[in-house]
């Protein structure tokens, strides 16, 4: 599973972690000091809800999460995924210097599923959000 962090609301609450979740948000933070963006990554559902929310809580910029992605494909035919994702993530890119995607797997699979006509479209929509994040 994966997570996407791209330089571009802060979280009310003190978000707490636990050792391994604080290494892993030190870990995204420095990983956007150096570049554009960071991924965080697990094999299961280990708090990166919770250590993206911590970044957030830090960072600033927007955190996005499937609700929002879900919302804005309702304005979309149910085959347009990329294009609502795409279109959620300039809007964003366009108003934060920091926009942190949630859930990014939960889209991931359903683009990548065996009866999904579109495969792999949503690669290259991940990389124009890539270039539109580092010319921000």
């Amino acid at each position: 599973m994966l997570e996407l962090v791209l330089p571009t609301d802060c979280v009310a609450s003190p978000v707490a972690l636990s050792p391994s979740q604080h290494r892993a948000a030190k870990g995204v933070m420095r990983g956007l000091e150096r570049g554009d963006c960071a991924v965080l990554q697990d094999r299961g559902s280990d708090g990166k809800t919770t250590v993206l929310g911590y970044v957030h809580q830090q960072l600033g910029g927007v955190l996005i999460g499937v609700r929002k992605i879900l919302a804005k494909l309702a304005a979309y035919e149910p085959a347009a995924i990329e294009e609502a994702f795409l279109d959620l993530i300039d809007e964003h890119i366009a108003e934060h210097d920091l926009l942190i995607v949630d859930d990014l797997h939960l889209v991931k699979n359903v683009v990548e599923s065996c009866d999904y006509i579109r495969k792999s479209l949503f690669d290259a929509v991940l990389t124009v959000a890539l270039e539109s994040a580092a010319a921000a």
